[in-house]
């Protein structure tokens, strides 16, 4: 036996197979049932999907025609119908076999006995059966796009399509489906003229590409061809404003023959009084252009910057110049309204020690003296030390410049981008949660008053206890995404040294009172979710801003230390001993380095890697992959080690330079010292 099968969708199962019944005109006990997809309640109706199953019902094979004998002996043998050229021919069943059935389609009209016929039919060779097929012409077309700034308009050119059909032939059988097979003939009819006028009915006058409206034309194929193009407009520039001064401090050229002074390595910015600092440059207007309908497009207005000052700076009475009033170093702060302003630096003129207590600075700090034993020192910015430093901990987000020893001592740079860096990104993950909670609580609420599940009061609101039970179940579904929020933003303050805006720890305190106790919760609304999600805006837009400044530390001599900063480190003079130093930039030892590790994701340079003798080994160097280490005197025993390959020294070796060759191996040279 064959057997026909139907794919039903449907709301219940029960539903789909009734639907499977009529479809089959048989009893459902005769229809075997699959059920693909059991389907998915939705709440409030959201997300719900409907059941499908696949329903067969047997019949005969057309190669299966049922024959035999009954209970008389006679023969008996279903009637059967076939297509062939083209043409019906239907043979009568033999004995008490049943009668052929033709199943109609949607591409024909089936009559029998001048019936129209839309279900499966029963039919002899008396039956006086007759089939027409639809033929279809579709007229050519001309369809005009014009794009949304009025620019470019397009054209597609289709012919004119007749669709003639025949029936598909087919073998005797029992049950037979009508199956047509199509074909298209094309017909080129539409001239460009005729574009031409579709053009000018939608107004499309200006800029207009005579050989392509023809091209269009001649191919008809549907394809958009661009016709009109218009003329765009060309935008003014606004003003802008030149700063005159350099932020970071600069690097001292010497000459060849000068003999360098590493303490005096660096020029920081400075300015006196009656310096001009920037000059407001005004805005140039922009040309107008035309649009293909003939309109003209005028440019956007331009805009005069502003210049704005704080402490140390005046503004020209015009306008358009920042003057210095005081000597100092100049500051461009960035942000929603950035200014400039004269700082100086925080000067503590002696010793840090237990009578001073440790230093904390939002700027610059300069220290005349030593930094002692037990103490510690941070500043959002530059930390300067003119003395030693032993036994302390020195953080700075900027650069450190210590020009005494580093003994038993940490000295950490650059923490505060690397920190701020980390609250971007949880911050920024934070607006998009907000974002999906608010438009989730906006969708459920109209979807409750779209199915009249929840009524409007007669102001055309809702009440407030509905918002607010929309919002907690909203929040409940993404308690773990908040928490996560929470979590982190808490272990980034918690450990953080460097002070951070009160703006953040408004923020956090805010999202915590999202999912605090059920008295917080009860007075959730919109409002209260808008004013987080423009607080995480205004924080983001705070942490994006930040200036990026060096982050390099550079000291004299180096002892049973830990130095690690996001820039570059520079020993320049003995070197180091037993220390630990960590760049994501270059390090360089002007003396020697015996005993500890260099990690620097750039480039390292060496004077002297560890000692003659047995306690050689004590020295590891690494870099990154695409880095190159340099080494003007090297010790047996002393580890290099470039991306994850490594290469340990076997005898002295001199002006050595190691990185990684084309096959991805060490590749041992020398450079000129």
């Amino acid at each position: 036996m064959g057997a026909r099968e139907m794919d039903i969708e449907a709301k219940t199962i029960e539903d789909a197979l009734t639907i499977a019944e009529k479809a089959f005109g048989v009893d459902k006990s005769q229809i075997e049932v699959e059920v693909l997809d059991r389907g998915q309640p939705g709440f409030l109706g959201i997300l719900e999907r409907p059941v499908m199953i696949r329903a067969t019902i047997l019949r005969p094979d057309e190669d299966d025609v049922d024959t035999g004998e009954d209970q008389t002996g006679e023969t008996t043998c279903d009637g059967t119908v076939e297509i062939r050229d083209g043409k019906l021919y239907i043979q009568d069943p033999v004995g008490s076999g049943n009668p052929a059935i033709i199943i109609p389609t949607s591409e024909v009209i089936l009559t029998v006995n001048d019936s129209i016929v839309t279900e499966p039919k029963p039919v002899t060779e008396k039956d006086k059966v007759e089939i027409s097929l639809t033929k279809r012409v579709y007229p050519a077309d001309i369809t005009i796009e014009v794009s949304e700034d009025c620019l470019t308009a397009y054209v597609k050119v289709t012919p004119e399509i007749t669709v003639n059909k025949k029936l598909e032939d087919q073998a005797p059988q029992s049950i037979l489906e009508l199956k047509v097979l199509c074909h298209e003939e094309r017909v080129n009819t539409v001239t460009a003229s005729e574009i031409e006028e579709n053009l000018k009915s939608k107004g499309v006058v200006f800029g207009l590409n005579y050989n392509a409206i023809k091209q269009a034309a001649e191919k008809a194929d549907g394809m958009p061809e661009v016709v009109a193009v218009g003329k765009p407009v060309q935008q003014g520039k606004n003003g802008f404003i030149e700063y005159l001064f350099q932020s970071d401090p600069v690097e001292i050229a010497y000459d060849e023959n000068e003999r360098i002074d590493y303490w005096e390595r660096y020029i920081f910015p400075s300015v006196k009084e009656g310096d001009v600092l920037a000059v407001l440059h005004p805005p140039t207007p922009g040309i107008p252009g035309i649009k293909i309908t003939g309109e003209e497009i005028p440019p956007d207005p331009v805009f005069d910057d502003v210049l704005r000052a704080k402490e140390g700076v005046r503004i020209s009475d015009d306008g358009r110049q920042a003057i210095a009033t005081m000597a100092g170093r100049p500051v461009k702060e960035d942000g929603n309204t950035p200014y400039l302003k004269i700082t100086q630096l925080m000067t503590h003129s002696g010793d840090v020690n237990l009578s001073t207590g440790n230093l904390r600075f939002w700027g610059d700090l300069l220290i005349l003296g030593n930094v002692t034993g037990g103490m510690e020192v941070s500043a959002l910015g530059d930390i300067t030390i003119k003395g030693n430093v032993a036994g302390a901990i020195i953080r700075a987000g900027s650069r450190v410049i210590c020009q005494g020893n580093v003994i038993k001592s940490q000295i950490y740079s650059g923490g505060l981008i690397a920190l701020y860096d980390k609250l971007a990104s949880l911050v920024g993950d934070l607006e998009k949660l907000m974002d999906q909670i608010i438009r989730e609580t906006d969708e459920i609420h109209r979807h409750l008053i779209n199915t009249k599940k929840l009524e409007l009061q007669p102001d055309g609101h809702t009440e407030n206890n509905v918002i607010n039970r929309i919002i907690s179940l909203v929040i409940k579904q993404k308690k773990k995404p908040i928490n996560a929020f929470i979590e982190e933003c808490t272990t980034i303050l918690d450990t953080a040294i460097l002070p951070f805006p009160p703006v953040i720890e408004e923020l956090l305190q805010s999202v915590k009172d999202l999912i605090g106790s059920p008295k917080d919760q009860a007075r959730l609304s919109l409002d209260i979710l808008k004013g987080i999600l423009e607080k995480s805006r205004g924080v983001n837009e705070l942490l994006v801003s930040l200036p990026d400044r060096n982050n390099d530390i550079v000291c004299k001599y180096v002892q049973n230390s830990v130095l690690e900063t996001t820039g570059s480190i520079q020993i320049t003079d003995k070197g180091g001993f037993y220390s630990t130093l960590t760049a994501e930039g270059d390090i360089s030892v002007h003396g020697v380095f015996r005993g500890g590790e260099i990690l620097a994701k750039g480039d390292v340079l060496v004077n002297e890697a560890g000692s003659p003798g047995p306690s050689s080994g004590d020295v590891k160097i690494k870099v990154s992959e695409g880095s190159t280490i340099k080494i003007r005197k090297g010790f047996p025993e002393t580890i290099l080690q470039v991306g994850n390959r490594f290469h340990i020294l076997k005898k002295e070796e001199k002006a050595l330079k190691v990185h990684l060759g084309t096959e991805g191996n060490i590749d041992l040279g020398t450079f000129r010292t």
